[in-house]
């Protein structure tokens, strides 16, 4: 892995313990990273935001509000031209949804995630064992609900009564 390679994550609020668990690993082996928040009106985080506001968490407006509205704004401060996200064929759906495409790259678009994780062990990091996405978002795979079901029972009881 490139460590001249700025690494971006948006603390929506619903990030994966396992998620904060790498991001500590790339900091100890230094990788760089930034995080930058999900802040939505009084709210600190979008996880706060509808849990607060007693909204249900909505694909479209999730990936924009949560994420890509905060990473345009940060991009465009920092005057960073271009954005590279990790998604891989199975997300290739998603991409039609990126308000500024302009901004974005997709390099795995090409890759299965079987093929992306195999690209991350030649770098030494283990993949995940999930989605890093959203541990309440009701579009996750059945497969992500069942991990999050049996790894974290309390993210899966909240996210079944709020959310799904």
């Amino acid at each position: 892995m490139d460590r001249k390679i700025v690494n971006i994550i948006v603390n929506t609020g619903g990030n994966l313990p396992e998620v904060w668990q790498r991001i500590g690993w790339l900091k100890r082996h230094r990788y760089p990273v930034i995080i930058i928040g999900s802040y939505n009106k009084d709210h600190p985080s979008y996880y706060e935001y509808i849990k607060k506001e007693g909204l249900k968490p909505f694909y479209l407006s999730c990936s924009d509000k949560a994420k890509q509205r905060h990473l345009d704004a940060f991009a465009k401060y920092m005057e960073i031209d271009i954005c590279r996200i990790g998604y891989t064929k199975e997300d290739a759906g998603r991409v039609k949804h990126f308000k500024n495409i302009e901004r974005y790259e997709f390099p795995l678009l090409n890759l299965t995630r079987e093929e992306a994780e195999n690209k991350l062990r030649e770098y030494g990091l283990e993949p995940l064992p999930t989605r890093t996405g959203c541990w309440f978002c009701p579009k996750q795979p059945k497969a992500s609900k069942e991990w999050l079901r049996v790894t974290h029972p309390d993210l899966y009881q909240e996210a079944k009564e709020r959310f799904w």
